[in-house]
């Protein structure tokens, strides 16, 4: 059986290679963003349908704290679904896609909404993990809110947040994600 500090030493090996190779790769998405002209003082500011979204922040900027949270909200109408599957592959048939001929949003867009709001969090958000489950279906023109709290402080610059799709009074979507923050 290893002794306790060996124990530790092979740890703080492995932590100071994890924090070395997160480095790594958030020098090389900035490198990448500035490669593309991407400004990440205003992301997504020439988005032609930001107007369709609304943003709520208890936090403006960094350092964050269990209880931060953040909210967007969107209505997915049809062409958000079309757009969704020319980028995404996803050649679930939109019209077969119903429940009592009513259509519906596939459940990984519900992911996309989730995703929008953790990027909303001040400062660089790197998402490490999302877990959501479905609850319901989602009707198209429905307006989808993704509502993201910070429930635990990891360490490292790591955080647990909750995570709830929702809207019209039902929940789409729930469970968490793990981010980085820069």
């Amino acid at each position: 059986m290893p002794c306790e500090s060996g124990r530790n030493t092979a740890l703080e090996s492995w932590a100071a290679t994890s924090a070395q190779v997160v480095d790594s790769v958030m020098a090389a998405n900035r490198a990448a963003f500035v490669a593309m002209g991407v400004d990440q003082s205003e992301r997504r500011a020439d988005d032609p349908d930001r107007s369709e979204w609304s943003i709520d922040r208890s936090v403006e900027s960094a350092p964050l704290s269990v209880g931060d949270r953040v909210t967007v909200s969107k209505p997915l109408e049809r062409r958000d679904l079309e757009r969704y599957a020319i980028s995404t592959g996803d050649r679930t048939p939109i019209e077969a896609t119903e429940i009592d001929g009513e259509r519906l949003i596939q459940g990984p867009m519900l992911d996309g909404i989730a995703g929008a709001a953790l990027s909303r969090l001040p400062g660089q958000t790197v998402p490490l993990s999302m877990d959501l489950a479905y609850q319901a279906p989602v009707p198209i023109g429905e307006r989808i809110a993704a509502d993201c709290e910070i429930v635990e402080d990891l360490g490292a610059d790591q955080f647990r947040l909750s995570v709830t799709v929702h809207g019209d009074g039902s929940v789409y979507a729930d469970g968490e994600s793990v981010v980085l923050m820069e």
